[in-house]
C-alpha cells in the first residue's frame, strides 16, 4: 500500500525470513513473494519483535496453512479438469488468493517459529483422489461443492482470528484481508454446484 512503511523491527525481521526461506530451499515465488513488500500488507502492520505464538496463533496458522494448502491442491485439479471455462477460471483464482495468502502466513510463522504443512494433509489426498474419478459430466458440481466445503472451513477460521480481542495485530490483518476474497469464492462455489455456465 502506498504511504505505508514498515515497522522497523518488523523490517529486520521480514529481511531474516527472505534469507531463510532462500536458505531453505523455499520456492522462488515464496521467497519473492516474501521480498515484495507492497505484494504483502500484513507485513507492514507492527508485530510483536521477539514474541512466541500463543496456542491459539499457533493453531490458527497451522489450520490456516493446511486448508490454504487444501485450496491450492483443488484449484489446480480445477484447472487441470474443469469442462467449463468458469470451473477452471475459478480454479486459478483459489491457486492465485491461496498462494498469497499462504505467503504471508509463511513469513508470520517463521517470525513465531511455527512450523507449517508444505502440503494437503493425507485426508485431503484422498478427496481429491474422489474427485479424480469424477465423470466429465459431474466433475464440475463436485468440484464445487468441495471447494465450498473448504472455504467455509477458513472463513470461520479467519472469522474467529480476525474478531478475537487481544490477537496478534498482523494475524489479524491478514485475517481480515482475506476474508471478503474467500467469501465471494464461497459464492462462486455455490454456483458451480447449481450450474457452472452462471459464472462470469
Amino acid at each position: 500500500m502506498k504511504g505505508l512503511r514498515m515497522h522497523p523491527g518488523l523490517a529486520k525481521m521480514h529481511l531474516l525470513a527472505i534469507g531463510v526461506l532462500s536458505m531453505a530451499g523455499a520456492p522462488p515465488a515464496l521467497a519473492a513473494g516474501a521480498a515484495s513488500g507492497p505484494a504483502a500488507p500484513v507485513l507492514q502492520v507492527a508485530h510483536r519483535p521477539g514474541a512466541r505464538a500463543s496456542h491459539a496463533e499457533w493453531r490458527f496458522m497451522r489450520k490456516g496453512a493446511a486448508l490454504g494448502q487444501a485450496l491450492i491442491a483443488t484449484g489446480k485439479l480445477a484447472q487441470a479438469r474443469g469442462a467449463d471455462i468458469a470451473t477452471r477460471r475459478f480454479g486459478q483464482a483459489l491457486v492465485q488468493e491461496s498462494s498469497a495468502m499462504l505467503r504471508e502466513l509463511s513469513l508470520l510463522s517463521l517470525l513465531n517459529q511455527v512450523p507449517l504443512a508444505s502440503r494437503p494433509s493425507r485426508a485431503e489426498r484422498k478427496e481429491l483422489g474422489k474427485l479424480k474419478q469424477l465423470s466429465a459430466a459431474t466433475f464440475d458440481r463436485g468440484l464445487g461443492q468441495h471447494a465450498g466445503e473448504l472455504l467455509q472451513q477458513l472463513i470461520a477460521v479467519l472469522e474467529q482470528e480476525a474478531d478475537k480481542a487481544g490477537a496478534d495485530q498482523a494475524l489479524r490483518a491478514l485475517a481480515r484481508q482475506y476474508l471478503p476474497v474467500l467469501q465471494g469464492r464461497l459464492h462462486e462455489a455455490a454456483a458451480l454446484q447449481a450450474d457452472p455456465a452462471t459464472l462470469p
